[in-house]
């Protein structure tokens, strides 16, 4: 199927999905979760298994067309762009590290294969024969009660921890902790959990920084802890285009108070607006534009450079303080109207301002690429600039 293909019958999805988010928007909120038929609906199209290999029973996307209908669920609701990607299906992508046979096991024979994942090294394992006893606590798990694996990142007893090593377990292996009580994108469900001493076998370890991928799929090819992180960008790029959508259509139906003139009339407004949607625009071209390209070299058989990939980061960075700023502008504009809990511009602005603290979206992240994109060519930056 191609890429437009995949599009279309992701978006025929859409109407259904949106329709069962305006039935449960004030449970998400409360619940703090997505309800189990909403999460249903979202995977009719397909993104669960967009990042999984086909040999395992993915469908193994396009990372660019991945992204895409990404930004089309976000444009729906923040926490359905955030289970779609970097909080939920983009972690599939690490099972291009498991033999097929292995995918298929774990997976069996349901077909919701959402993943959620906590990869930092915060489990400590001891080996014992046949795989590895794991204990720990773990923060962030996106989608944790609606998922059907659970990764978590470790490392080995008296070892120096470091990011890659991921064990997979079933969630009736472990506690969830009730902490997601939080200022936006509550229906993530982002909660801590623990583990302790859970037997995990072996072959549902892996590795996937310093491990060979088992699938030879230009997706699996890619820097997979770049890939990890590209999913934030359209999930920003797409909430920010619903609120500009919303704006218009709530400040049309307003007057100014003092002189009964419409609000869309106001050249202050107007100002705001075009500078919205300057920073909306360019930003969507600009990461599109470098996704696209470091596809193209990876589809023909080549690795991007360091700075290139460089130039991507800045690319996913850019996005979600672009998406931040758009919706920022939009919030002030509407006025008082904004705070109130019935307009869609509050909920907008606490999920963004979530979003926007993800640790790969923050302008802390802008030294360390300015330095990498100043480096001499001929330097080693992927070695004296850490990812």
């Amino acid at each position: 199927m191609n890429n437009s293909a995949i599009l279309d019958n992701a978006k025929k999805e859409l109407p259904h999905i949106k329709n069962l988010f305006d039935k449960y928007s004030k449970k998400i909120e409360s619940d703090r979760r997505l309800p189990d038929d909403l999460v249903t609906a979202v995977s009719k199209t397909g993104i669960f298994d967009s990042m999984i290999p086909l040999s395992g029973g993915g469908r193994e996307w396009k990372l660019p067309v991945t992204l895409r209908v990404i930004e089309e669920l976000s444009k729906i609701d923040g926490s359905i762009g955030w289970m779609s990607g970097v909080g939920g299906a983009v972690s599939g992508v690490t099972t291009g590290w498991l033999p097929s046979n292995v995918i298929r096991a774990l997976f069996g024979k349901d077909p919701l294969r959402l993943v959620s994942a906590s990869t930092r090294p915060s489990g400590i394992a001891t080996s014992v024969p046949g795989g590895i006893s794991l204990s720990g606590k773990w923060q962030f798990a996106s989608s944790v009660s609606n998922a059907r694996l659970v990764l978590g990142g470790f490392h080995l007893e008296d070892e120096i921890p470091k990011v890659g090593l991921i064990a997979i377990f079933k969630p009736n292996e472990l506690e969830i902790l009730d902490t997601w009580s939080v200022l936006g994108m509550h229906g993530t469900g982002s909660h801590d959990f623990v583990i302790s001493n859970l037997f995990v076998p072996q072959e549902h370890t892996l590795d996937y920084v310093d491990g060979t991928p088992k699938h030879d799929g230009p997706l699996y090819r890619m820097q997979p802890r770049f890939t990890l992180i590209t999913t934030i960008a359209p999930l920003a790029l797409g909430m920010a285009r619903t609120a500009t959508e919303y704006f218009k259509d709530f400040m049309s139906k307003k007057q100014d108070s003092q002189t009964g003139t419409p609000m869309l009339d106001r050249s202050t407004l107007q100002e705001r607006f075009a500078k919205a949607e300057i920073a909306l625009r360019s930003a969507r071209a600009f990461f599109y534009d470098t996704i696209d390209n470091l596809w193209d070299i990876i589809e023909r058989g080549d690795q991007p450079t360091d700075k290139e990939i460089t130039v991507g980061r800045l690319a996913v960075t850019n996005a979600v303080t672009s998406g931040t700023k758009v919706i920022d502008i939009l919030y002030h504009s509407a006025g008082s109207s904004s705070f109130y809990k019935n307009n869609l511009l509050e909920r907008y602005f606490r999920d963004i301002h979530v979003v926007a603290q993800h640790g790969f979206a923050t302008d802390e992240n802008l030294y360390h690429l300015g330095a990498n994109l100043l480096e001499d060519d001929s330097s080693d930056v992927s070695k004296t600039r850490p990812f």
